[in-house]
């Protein structure tokens, strides 16, 4: 299992719930040598117990495109549906579900600027406040680059409609933090 996010379905979506207790949803990727490689899928699995223990959902995987980086999904809610963006390479795929376990293709984005080069990884995408008491969307991924003078995060400012990330920018080269030591936040 490789790394994802959590949720708590406050509203019971996916249906889970037990005893009267909405779940915690843990949302991650499955990552399973095969023959000639690697393919990556997304599972989740529930808590009622505060995420002191969890049980894995029995028709995982709950998204499968066959791939080989697929992953890091965090989820999050907006409006009357989940989104996931998750990363494949160098885009940011993004999908929405109404239940957590049914999960439907919405957009894809990726920039043509192929620097700092190297494969995306851990992506968010978050509503920040702005100097001028607006409001806009970043979407931020880590770049696992062989480049020694450059290993850490990069973000595009855009927005999203609740299918699509379109940045202002999508050529603009963004870093959050020139060090070595930011990665995956």
């Amino acid at each position: 299992i490789f790394s994802g996010s959590m949720v708590y379905d406050e509203e019971n979506t996916s249906g889970m719930a037990k005893n009267g207790i909405n779940p915690l949803v843990a949302v991650y990727t499955y990552h399973k040598d095969v023959p000639g490689g690697v393919r990556q899928s997304q599972g989740i699995a529930f808590s009622y117990d505060g995420g002191i223990t969890f049980e894995k959902y029995s028709k995982n995987p709950v998204l499968d495109e066959d791939r080989v980086d697929f992953r890091d999904p965090k989820v999050f809610r907006y409006q009357d549906q989940w989104i996931m963006p998750l990363v494949a390479g160098r885009e940011v795929r993004l999908y929405g579900s109404k239940n957590l376990t049914d999960w439907e293709f919405l957009s894809v984005f990726t920039s043509s600027n192929e620097n700092p080069a190297g494969i995306w990884e851990c992506p968010d995408l978050r509503l920040v406040p702005t100097e001028d008491g607006g409001q806009k969307w970043v979407l931020s991924v880590s770049v696992n680059t062989e480049n020694t003078a450059y290993f850490g995060m990069q973000y595009f400012v855009g927005e999203f409609n609740g299918t699509e990330f379109v940045a202002d920018d999508e050529e603009e080269i963004l870093i959050q933090d020139m060090g070595f030591d930011n990665y995956a936040a």
